[in-house]
């Protein structure tokens, strides 16, 4: 049996992630539903009402592979990563983006939406070897345009493309450990934009709050930053543009 006791929270739930994933996608059910297609019912019931007459609407409707749980064919996830999109254009415009870096994508599905938004960006998904796998199945299996999408870990990200590029982390980048953290600061000074979205503690040992203000005056500096407080979902947003 492998020893786990010095293991980090992330190498302990993918333990446990790959376990599960070996018998087969299901987005439904245990911990792969609980890290990477978690759902809300009450909020998902929220941001269904409040996007219903979006013009994206219809247009992604979660596709059945991996059985995402959904409420009438949408899925929290694709709910969200629309929230996300429309609120990223309060500061961005996205169809000027090129590259699109998602730090700890999940299992693909935001990648599926930028296609169908976007079919020409360039997207990069980055996370851990055994998600980048789960990654490429569900997006081989749900994705129409499959052009231009690469599957890298941070230990890769000199390979992107940082042309009219932006980088998303929701709930990625601040639950890694500092080391890594340290890894990736490296290369967030090339980016055109950066979206952070965070809890402001993680595993009760993270100060995501310090966190991030603290990186706005060292990686960041030549950046203009504005941390906002979500008072709907509670979170934590830094957003950022290159001076």
């Amino acid at each position: 049996m492998e020893d786990i006791s010095n293991m980090s929270f992330w190498d302990k739930h993918v333990l446990s992630l790959k376990s599960e994933i070996s018998e087969g996608l299901d987005l439904s059910r245990g911990k792969v539903r609980l890290t990477i297609s978690y759902n809300d019912s009450g909020y998902t019931e929220h941001l269904f009402n409040k996007y219903q007459d979006d013009d994206l609407f219809e247009m992604i409707k979660d596709p059945e592979y991996g059985n995402p749980p959904t409420i009438d064919e949408y899925s929290m996830s694709t709910l969200r990563c629309l929230d996300y999109m429309r609120y990223l254009e309060r500061y961005v415009d996205l169809k000027e983006i090129n590259n699109v870096i998602d730090f700890g994508s999940g299992y693909g599905n935001f990648c599926r939406i930028w296609k169908i938004f976007n079919p020409d960006v360039a997207y990069y998904n980055v996370d851990l070897e055994e998600m980048l796998e789960v990654q490429r199945d569900w997006i081989e299996n749900t994705v129409e345009n499959k052009e231009d999408i690469h599957y890298i870990t941070h230990r890769q990200l000199d390979q992107v493309d940082t042309n009219k590029s932006l980088f998303i982390a929701a709930y990625s980048l601040s639950e890694c450990s500092f080391d890594v953290r340290k890894e990736v600061e490296v290369y967030l000074k090339d980016y055109d934009y950066i979206i952070i979205i965070y809890n402001k503690m993680f595993n009760n040992e993270y100060d995501n709050v310090k966190y991030f203000n603290d990186i706005q005056e060292t990686v960041l500096c030549n950046h203009e930053c504005d941390v906002i407080f979500s008072e709907e979902s509670s979170k934590w947003w830094l957003v950022c543009k290159k001076k």
